[in-house]
């Protein structure tokens, strides 16, 4: 996501980029992922179904999981 919005400092800019309405919308896709922000963070789908869920504590530091395929429905 850095690479494809290189102004962009922080990936934790995404939300307020979101919450702003500008350059972004609340889900889509770079890449090979497809990404979807939420709250406080944001999920990343690979393209082979690898998670990343990042979330952002208030001073912009990081906290993720991941994992594998989810089931949704």
């Amino acid at each position: 996501m850095r690479a494809a919005i290189p102004s962009l400092e922080r990936l934790a800019d995404v939300v307020g980029l979101v919450r702003s309405r500008r350059i972004i919308s609340r889900s889509g896709q770079f890449g090979t992922y497809s990404y979807t922000v939420h709250g406080a963070g944001c999920l990343f789908v690979s393209d082979n179904g690898t998670e990343v869920d990042v979330d952002f504590a208030a001073d912009g530091s990081e906290s993720s999981t991941s994992g594998g395929c989810a089931a949704t429905g």
